[in-house]
């Protein structure tokens, strides 16, 4: 097993949920009442009222979705006994994609969403595997 990429994944996993559901409850939660733009030239059979929300819902879960799959490659190639040279290029794009967002996230953050620790942990972890 390469240990790793199975904290990569772990870690990719806790990521994932703490994104849909700390986001449910602290952003999404909060605009559930706002009123934000009606976008114009909706089908009428659309609730136009509150496609703005329910597209920022479906965004943000889809993302938590997308993390998810993230972990699940991740935990693949935790398991494999061999690692092709394809496989090390999708592990370093995992990990060059994350410690980007990691740092991304600190420096527009300022550190206050603590998302940059895991999204380094996990760029890291990746990187580690492959050395």
């Amino acid at each position: 097993m390469q240990t790793y990429l199975f904290i990569s994944a772990l870690l990719t996993v806790v990521l994932a949920l703490a994104h849909s559901v700390l986001g449910e409850i602290k952003i999404l939660g909060e605009i559930k009442n706002e009123t934000l733009p009606e976008i114009k030239g909706i089908p009428a059979l659309w609730d136009s009222k509150n496609f703005s929300k329910n597209t920022i819902r479906f965004v943000w879960h889809v993302t938590s979705v997308f993390g998810l799959c993230i972990a699940f490659i991740l935990l693949h190639f935790s398991n494999s006994t061999n690692i092709s040279p394809s496989d090390n290029l999708i592990i370093k794009f995992i990990s060059i994609t994350m410690i980007s967002a990691g740092l991304l996230t600190l420096i527009i953050s300022r550190g206050a969403h603590m998302g940059w620790i895991l999204f380094l942990l996990i760029g890291i972890f990746c990187a580690l595997a492959l050395m």
